[in-house]
């Protein structure tokens, strides 16, 4: 059947292939029996096919197979005079298209249905939107959810201030943590919750981040309804494009607790460790003053031509006295370590001679026992360093003590090299050897490996004092052993070259005291007996016009009457201690135009702030006690030749 296109009715749009031809639409010319008899550009550009290969064929069969049913009887409906809608998906050669389906009839200017108008919309964009939304919806909601979620398991709320339009925004988790029922709020009410000092702090952080647009925080106070008092911490931020501000409360009551609770921990510990500290102290003082005593006097009799016989029990003496200095200083290091107070020194000294004075003290013990003690120097480690001299010593000393003490025979090697990075120190013995599964254990405190533990017993402190020192230095210790070979100790520590000259450097101090062109005049200020009586017998073979009191304020007095080369200072003394009255005797100089006198402290107490102090007090010099003879000589020598 022909179909006239110019005798349809298409509502007074005028002829039909012209409004076919603009739309943008896929439409098509149905016959009665659902076959294309015509189609749009439109329509032949979403097919991908000609209009000469698309006319003559049934519409459905570009439908797919689950909307067919329905297309027909939107075919039949329509030429019966009904118009009928219906969405589907539409495989096409660009793949899957969301489509809008509508069948209506086209009727002649008698109105007899003469053909059907089928159009097909492509919606896919529309669709995608729709599906976006709801999606973006679903998203937003469940975020909101996590959000509440979090906000009540953080007790965190949100909050918001738009000064334009007057309004204050709360969440439901601020009303929660205040207790109060959500109401309308007026901008005066944004710091009502808080009172006095607070409210105005707050207000004033708004105000400034208002105008500056600086964001805030702040932690306060707040009277919940019931009055109970809770901490807030209160986050607040400008919006760049609008006169709001917006931001965030949380409560924070349970970390201020647990803050406050950490903070009487931390006091309460070191409370403790100062006390400890404390006590360690005075029995370090109580222990060191008969200690003093002991090795005092054996180092005066040992320069007193003993005999063979007293200096082998003199020696003796001094021995089980360096001993039990050291067992006292490794338990004074091990507190100072834990509590972090170990002060390293970083000084200039010539390793030889720091390797010989570590090795020493156990060369007497070495021979008793036929055992070899060598010392072998590489030549990149020849010369002098800086660092911590005294406490390379410790370590070094340490390790070769260990050696001597658990080789029955052979020998002891100590050998020192230099790398690029470090300076290295290994002490090796041909003794018993360390178990395997012992070799980890060594360094924990009061522990030692079952082999060593055979044939001596100790604390079981110096190796783990010693990798401590190592690694305060920057080092380490590493330890080889081989069962019943013997073991290998390695220190590595960062030390540097030293750049001075060495013809600069203060020559090394000897026992036997200098001669003065005339008798030292030696003020002694000492409260303690014992250690007065030592005083003068080692001053003794100097000649010195000695006089010794026993205080600080007697110390001042006769300073103040009397003409004195160099003055020995007592730290801890009655009435008045030796840091106040030298700066007494200080000021005494300055006001009668006197030279300063060399003050020389005598004490036990030489950590590097204490020695500090002293320095800043006025005092020129520090000799530990015990005190060390050739060390007082020649502290005493180079005082001697300022007072000439």
């Amino acid at each position: 059947m022909a179909i006239h296109f110019d005798r349809l009715d298409v509502g007074g749009a005028g002829n039909l292939a012209e409004v076919l031809e603009v739309s943008p639409d896929c439409v098509k010319i149905l016959d009665l029996s659902g076959h294309i008899r015509s189609i749009n550009t439109a329509g032949c550009r979403f097919l991908a096919q000609s209009s000469k290969a698309l006319e003559g064929r049934p519409w459905l069969d570009f439908l797919p197979e689950h909307v067919r049913k329905a297309a027909w009887d939107a075919v039949v409906g329509a030429a019966r005079g009904a118009t009928l809608r219906l969405s589907t998906p539409c495989q096409t050669p660009g793949g899957t298209r969301h489509c809008d389906l509508t069948v209506s009839p086209l009727r002649d200017p008698g109105g007899a249905v003469v053909a059907i108008l089928a159009i097909t919309r492509d919606v896919t964009d529309l669709v995608q939107g729709r599906l976006a939304a709801e999606q973006s919806a679903r998203d937003m909601a469940r975020q909101s959810a996590a959000l509440r979620a979090a906000g009540l398991v953080a007790k965190l709320g949100a909050w918001e201030i738009d000064y334009a339009r007057a309004e204050i925004f709360w969440s439901d988790e601020i009303w929660t943590l205040l207790g109060l029922t959500p109401r309308k709020l007026a901008l005066d009410d944004a710091a009502a919750v808080f009172t006095g000092d607070n409210r105005e702090q707050l207000r004033a952080a708004m105000l400034a981040c208002r105008s500056t647009g600086e964001p805030f925080a702040l932690d306060l106070p707040v009277a919940r309804a019931d009055q109970s008092i809770f901490w807030v911490r209160i986050f607040g931020e400008k919006d760049v494009a609008a006169d709001v501000l917006r931001g965030a409360v949380q409560d924070i009551t349970a970390q201020r607790s647990a803050e406050a609770e950490l903070v009487a921990a931390r006091d309460a510990a070191q409370a403790a460790s100062a006390a400890q500290s404390a006590f360690l102290a005075n029995v370090s003082h109580e222990i060191r003053t008969p200690l003093h005593g002991i090795l005092g006097m054996a180092q005066v009799m040992e320069t007193e031509v003993p005999t063979a016989l007293q200096r082998e029990r003199l020696t003796v003496i001094r021995q089980s006295g360096e001993t039990l200095m050291a067992l006292l200083n490794d338990i004074l290091d091990l507190s100072k370590i834990e509590a972090g107070r170990l002060e390293l020194r970083d000084r200039e000294f010539d390793l030889a001679a720091a390797i010989g004075a570590a090795c020493a003290p156990f060369r007497y013990l070495a021979a008793e026992r036929d055992l070899g003690l060598d010392v072998v120097l590489d030549a990149t480690a020849i010369g002098r360093w800086r660092g911590d001299e005294l406490r390379l010593r410790q370590v070094v000393g340490n390790l070769v003590s260990n050696a001597v003490k658990f080789t029955q025979a052979g020998e002891i090697s100590v050998t020192a090299w230099a790398t690029d990075e470090s300076l290295h120190v290994a002490v090796s013995d041909t003794g018993p050897g360390i178990f395997p599964g012992e070799i980890d254990k060594l360094f924990d405190k009061f522990s030692q490996g079952r082999a060593a533990s055979m044939v001596s017993k100790g604390t079981g402190l110096g190796l783990a004092i010693s990798r401590e020192l190592a690694q305060l230095m920057g080092g380490d210790i590493t330890v080889e052993s081989v069962l019943g070979r013997g073991s290998t100790f390695e220190i590595r520590v960062p030390f540097k070259r030293s750049m001075l000259d060495p013809a600069t450097l203060p020559a090394e101090p000897r026992l036997e005291p200098a001669e003065p062109v005339e008798p030292l005049r030696v003020l002694a200020a000492e409260d303690n007996p014992t250690n007065q009586l030592i005083l003068r017998s080692m001053l003794a073979p100097l000649g010195a016009q000695l006089r010794v009191v026993g205080d600080g304020v007697e110390a001042v007095q006769a300073f103040q009457a009397e003409a004195f080369d160099v003055i020995l200072m007592d730290i801890q003394m009655p009435m008045l201690n030796g840091v106040d009255a030298t700066k007494k005797i200080r000021a005494w100089e300055i006001e009668h135009g006197r030279n300063p006198t060399p003050i020389i402290a005598l004490s036990a107490n030489v950590m590097a702030h204490q020695v500090e102090a002293y320095l800043l007090a006025g005092i020129d010099d520090v000799v530990e006690k015990p005190i060390d003879l050739a060390r007082l000589y020649r502290a005493l020598e180079v005082a001697g030749e300022r007072a000439i």
